[in-house]
């Protein structure tokens, strides 16, 4: 599984545009064919937390039953080290964030947070190693 030097570059260019506060970042369309369920986005992301260093917390409300949350809110907030808290939404091929995710994300941009929507796996690794 591999990315293109191109691809890179605008992943790169879209996260360093994140790295000041009040963003909402939505990137564009990727490899993800779902985003839950056994090899989906999710799980590889929660692998990748459970194998970091120390490990890294997540917040991620059970997928196989309806949620409790308020409707919009992202899929994950992970703990990451130096006080980085990411708040990922995870995109299946072919979905965009629905307008209750969006206007989740604009309120927590007026909190100076950003929320994360990816498509694939490489755009958060990129997320994960660039956001401060």
């Amino acid at each position: 599984m591999g990315i293109s030097h191109s691809e890179f570059m605008e992943m790169q260019r879209r996260t360093e545009t994140a790295r000041g506060v009040n963003q909402i970042v939505v990137a564009p369309e990727q490899a993800a064919t779902r985003e839950v369920g056994k090899g989906g986005l999710q799980q590889q992301i929660l692998d990748y937390c459970d194998k970091q260093w120390p490990k890294w917390p997540v917040r991620c409300p059970r997928s196989d039953k309806p949620t409790t949350d308020k409707v919009g809110v992202n899929d994950m907030v992970i703990y990451a080290p130096n006080g980085r808290v990411l708040n990922i939404e995870c995109k299946a091929k072919g979905n965009k964030p629905t307008q209750e995710q969006l206007q989740w994300a604009a309120q927590l941009k007026m909190t100076g947070h950003t929320v994360y929507f990816v498509w694939s796996f490489q755009e958060f690794l990129v997320i994960a190693a660039t956001s401060a």
